[in-house]
């Protein structure tokens, strides 16, 4: 077994949550989850109930991408408990039916990402994620072996300790992180006192909850968030609205590639995470900016074009453009990667242009919407500006976390940046190519 301090700003242990539940008697208790869909939180049962304490909590409250070290965490309520009955904590049987679901009023996954789901584990090397107390609010990676105790119908692992209750069990399927099961606890049986419980016999349970709790979403990333104190957890189901149906927004996360000098975005965690891994040698700069995923009236999607003699990666939305270098190498490799206006449309919010300019040094065309990094590419490297190539609301531009490539410098003097007269002035990063 090897454990470690995970990097909780990275897919997918930024969808781990570290969890505090305050129960009717007015004791608290700490535990893990996991996010398995957009406020789908899984985790143990006796994270969130306890008979002796008063039955099922009164609140639940959330953190993603926690550390203890970083200061301020944006709070995240839980505001639907679904868990299954829980025997007595001296009961090993308890075990298997040691599972729940909080449902969150913020769409937590399209910002962090979120886990598969897989079912049918035997036996093999699993990861586990979790808080433990010992930790002092540290994320915990333990890696190690694991089987499928039939006899008691849990999964059997190595104990990475206390707090780490509800933290998921996953193992890499298809590249992408599929929980296997929910960590329990540990229970004296020799080595392997790690108690896992598989998602098996609850996956219709589970699957059933994801379908049906969206409407208690009132928040998504990229909009104006209200962080408003909750009222107590609702455990009846009864009386529900209609669901809402959500447009899907999604981070842009930018890669670069330093054998072509090309730029690629990935939109959501799950596609970041796919480019990463079969692209061991590109750099994730982070999240240039958020963008819809789906279209609405008067957007247009923008199309990811490939030249494989190049290696490079073109994002337009201009079809005349498409048309054009679909003649010279060019293939169309997916349309609607994110949506965008054509034309600066106050009425729909799309007021912020995303500027592209030809880079001889690069032999490429970069995009962009900062206008000091514009400067830059214009003034240092002789780049040419060939003006909006599209809108985009400015409402999603989100801080980007990546450093200029290029090796230049930020400063530019007002003079230098005042000869970008009609250029937009967004305050970030929005994307590269």
């Amino acid at each position: 077994m090897s454990f470690f301090e995970a990097n909780d700003d990275l897919y997918p242990n930024q969808a781990v949550a570290y969890i505090i539940a305050e129960f009717p008697d007015g004791s608290k208790t700490q535990g893990s989850g996991a996010l398995i869909g957009n406020n789908d939180l899984l985790t143990a049962s006796h994270v969130v109930y306890d008979r002796d304490r008063g039955g099922s909590a009164s609140y639940v409250d959330v953190y993603f991408s926690y550390d203890v070290d970083d200061g301020f965490h944006p709070l995240r309520n839980g505001v639907r408990v679904n868990y299954k009955y829980v025997l007595d904590n001296n009961d090993t049987a308890r075990f298997s039916n040691d599972i729940a679901i909080v449902s969150l009023s913020y769409a937590a996954g399209l910002e962090f990402g979120y886990f598969g789901l897989k079912t049918g584990f035997i036996e093999g090397a699993m990861t586990i994620l979790g808080y433990p107390g010992s930790a002092g609010g540290n994320l915990i990676q333990t890696n190690g072996w694991a089987y499928k105790d039939f006899d008691d119908g849990v999964i059997r692992s190595l104990a990475p300790g206390s707090g780490n209750s509800g933290g998921p069990a996953f193992v890499y399927h298809d590249g992408t992180p599929r929980v296997q099961g929910i960590y329990n606890g540990s229970a004296a049986f020799g080595d392997f006192a790690g108690v896992i419980t598989p998602i098996d016999p609850h996956y219709e349970w589970i699957t059933n909850i994801i379908d049906n709790n969206d409407h208690l979403i009132t928040s998504v990333p990229g909009t104006n968030q209200v962080i408003i104190t909750p009222d107590p957890i609702d455990n009846n189901e009864s009386g529900d609205p209609d669901p809402v149906v959500l447009a899907p927004i999604e981070n842009v996360y930018r890669f670069f590639n330093p054998d072509t000098g090309s730029h690629f975005f990935a939109t959501g965690n799950t596609q970041r995470s796919t480019t990463a891994i079969n692209n061991p040698g590109w750099s994730d700069e982070g999240a240039a900016f958020q963008a819809s995923t789906t279209a609405s009236s008067g957007t247009v999607p923008v199309v990811r074009m490939y030249n494989e003699q190049s290696g490079r990666y073109l994002f337009t939305a201009n079809n005349t453009e498409i048309s054009i270098i679909q003649t010279q190498g060019w293939t169309t490799q997916e349309i609607g990667v994110w949506y965008v206006t054509l034309d600066l449309d106050s009425s729909l919010g799309y007021t912020t242009g995303v500027y592209r300019l030809y880079v001889p040094a690069l032999q490429g065309h970069v995009y962009s919407s900062n206008i000091t990094e514009i400067s830059i590419l214009l003034d240092t490297l002789d780049a040419n500006n060939e003006g909006a190539a599209y809108y985009i609301n400015p409402s999603l531009v989100t801080e980007a976390s990546a450093p200029f490539e290029y090796g230049l410098s930020e400063d530019m003097s007002a003079s230098e940046i005042s000869k970008l007269v009609g250029i937009n002035s967004a305050p970030h990063n929005t994307d590269f190519l």
